[in-house]
């Protein structure tokens, strides 16, 4: 397809970023490497790949100390890595579907966490399908807790009001608004 972003090369992949379906492919099954799928559940159920369990990114989200739509605190991500199976020590693959942010903001979790092991499949669940990769429709079994350790700490991205305020006051600061247009410029809002 022309204009189509080109395949990370598989063997050197960088985390955290994008993958190729040839690298999972060629990581997949192993027990160190666990794949999150969060596409909507009834997607994941006429197929996902084997093994991977359906997790909605609304599950990293909530409101916090009042804010709606925030991401989650570290202890409450650390619990949701534990019940999914997922150790510090993993490469975690998310997968997604059209909607990248959903895959992101798992990334971003990972991030909170400190959890630097992880990536992004690039094209999603349909380059994966496509590719006529492994797939089927069982559920997997649950896995045991892991514990995962839960170390505030470790959040080396998170700012309040007041930092950005303070960092645009001494320059050098540049703002990204990701918004789509509408929310940007205030004709549609949540």
């Amino acid at each position: 397809m022309a204009g189509a972003a080109p395949d990370v090369a598989a063997p050197t992949a960088k985390l955290p970023g994008l993958v190729a379906t040839a690298w999972l492919a060629g990581k997949w099954g192993r027990e160190d490497v666990k794949v999150i799928d969060c596409r909507a559940q009834p997607n994941w159920n006429g197929g996902h790949i084997p093994g991977s369990p359906c997790m909605s990114p609304e599950h990293f989200r909530g409101t916090v100390k009042g804010i709606p739509a925030s991401l989650l605190p570290v202890d409450l991500l650390a619990q949701h890595m534990s019940l999914l199976g997922i150790r510090p020590r993993d490469t975690v693959a998310i997968v997604g579907d059209d909607k990248v942010q959903d895959a992101t903001l798992i990334g971003l979790a990972l991030e909170r966490l400190g959890h630097r092991k992880y990536a992004v499949l690039q094209g999603g669940f349909s380059k994966w399908a496509s590719g006529k990769l492994p797939l089927n429709t069982v559920l997997p079994p649950a896995p045991a807790n892991t514990g995962y350790p839960a170390d505030p700490q470790a959040d080396r991205f998170s700012v309040d009001a007041a930092f950005v305020l303070e960092s645009v006051r001494k320059g050098g600061a540049i703002i990204l608004d990701v918004r789509p247009a509408d929310y940007f410029t205030g004709k549609k809002s949540d």
